[in-house]
């Protein structure tokens, strides 16, 4: 099961034509999996109010034969303004340019109004797959978050 989105997702160029995937969230939803840019060790103090974002889900599985993983990351706070963050993919034993592709280090925005966005990673099919293999997703802050990031969320492809 997907985390559902009540904004529009927010696709790469290369995946603008694709069909969506049906990737599942698994983990406690309701709980937060870490702050993406305030409120967190690793990322400047916002000011009080100030709009902050985490992923919706701690955990994503996706079919092997899926064209993307469906990553929901959400505003907590008010919805009043834009909130960007950045995103980018970390290797673990599914490898980039094998398991999936790795779109480098993206900018991503939640407009005023809207609660939550979907970003999207293309997943490479490989028949040589044999077992589950994991990435992760990392959000950071754009202007200080270096790349260190603030928070992570696993990815695992199903064979």
């Amino acid at each position: 099961m997907t985390p559902s989105a009540a904004a529009s997702p927010v696709k790469p160029a290369a995946l603008s034509s694709a069909r969506a995937p049906s990737a599942r969230a698994s983990g406690p939803i309701g709980a937060p999996t870490a702050v993406a840019i305030a409120g967190s060790a690793s990322a400047p103090a916002a000011a009080p109010g100030a709009a902050r974002v985490e992923f919706a889900s701690a955990n994503y599985d996706v079919a092997g034969g899926e064209p993307a993983a469906h990553i929901v990351v959400r505003r907590l706070g008010s919805t009043d303004g834009d909130v960007s963050f950045a995103w980018w993919t970390e290797a673990a034993s599914a490898q980039p340019d094998v398991d999936y592709a790795p779109l480098g280090r993206r900018i991503e925005r939640i407009p005023s109004g809207a609660d939550k966005i979907t970003v999207y990673v293309p997943i490479i099919s490989n028949p040589e797959r044999r077992h589950p293999n994991q990435f992760y997703v990392a959000l950071s802050n754009p202007p200080g978050g270096g790349a260190v990031p603030s928070a992570r969320a696993s990815v695992t492809i199903d064979r």
